[in-house]
């Protein structure tokens, strides 16, 4: 439902690198510890066209870019069975 995505390091502009939010004609450059939140999903479980994102590709091998995903869900994961699963 939700996604928090956490930056480790900076990127800085000219080197690309960026989460781009196409939809939204956004792009968000990488700070160090910065986090970004959004909602995946609406209420009723469609997707939520505005926080379709991509991760830009870096334009150099100088460096790399470092972060967490956090994706939070409302209900339990369930397998195709409907069993529980780890």
């Amino acid at each position: 439902m939700h996604t928090v995505l956490i930056y480790l390091n900076d990127i800085p502009k000219e080197y690309g690198g960026g989460t781009s939010f196409p939809n939204l004609k956004l792009s968000i450059q990488p700070v160090k510890n910065a986090a970004l939140y959004f909602r995946n999903l609406k209420k009723n479980g469609e997707g939520h066209q505005d926080t379709l994102h991509a991760g830009n590709p870096l334009e150099t091998s100088e460096i790399q870019k470092f972060a967490i995903n956090s994706w939070i869900h409302e209900k339990d994961f369930q397998s195709n069975k409907g069993e529980m699963t780890e």
